[in-house]
C-alpha cells in the first residue's frame, strides 16, 4: 500500500507530538516515501544467510587455493633439496679429486 502525502504529513505530525518538530523531521527523512522499501526481519535474515553463505563458499575457495599453494611449495622444496643434494655430491667429488691431485703432485 502506497502512502500519499497527506498521510505522510499525518505521520510527521503524530511524530511532532510525542518528540519536537526537529526530531521529528529527522524520523521522517529516515523512512523512505514507498514504506515497502522498509526491509523486514525476514528481509534482513535472508540477506544474512545469503552473505553467510557467499563467505562459506569463498572461504572454501581460499583454503582450497591456499592448499594447492603449499603443495606447490613443498613439492619445490624437494626438488630445491634433491638439487642441494647434487650439488653436495659434485663438490665432494671435485674434494676428492683435489685432494688426489695435490697427493699425486707431493709425490
Amino acid at each position: 500500500m502506497a502512502i500519499d502525502e497527506q498521510r505522510r504529513y499525518e505521520v510527521h505530525k503524530s511524530f511532532e507530538q510525542l518528540w519536537d518538530s526537529e526530531r521529528a523531521a529527522t524520523v521522517m527523512e529516515l523512512i523512505p516515501p514507498d514504506w515497502t522499501q522498509l526491509a523486514t526481519k525476514t528481509d534482513v535474515a535472508l540477506s544474512e544467510q545469503r552473505m553467510l553463505t557467499a563467505i562459506a563458499r569463498s572461504s572454501r575457495n581460499t583454503m582450497g587455493t591456499i592448499l594447492v599453494m603449499a603443495c606447490a611449495i613443498i613439492g619445490a622444496s624437494f626438488q630445491l633439496a634433491d638439487r642441494l643434494t647434487q650439488v653436495i655430491q659434485t663438490q665432494s667429488e671435485l674434494v676428492h679429486t683435489l685432494s688426489d691431485l695435490v697427493l699425486a703432485v707431493s709425490k
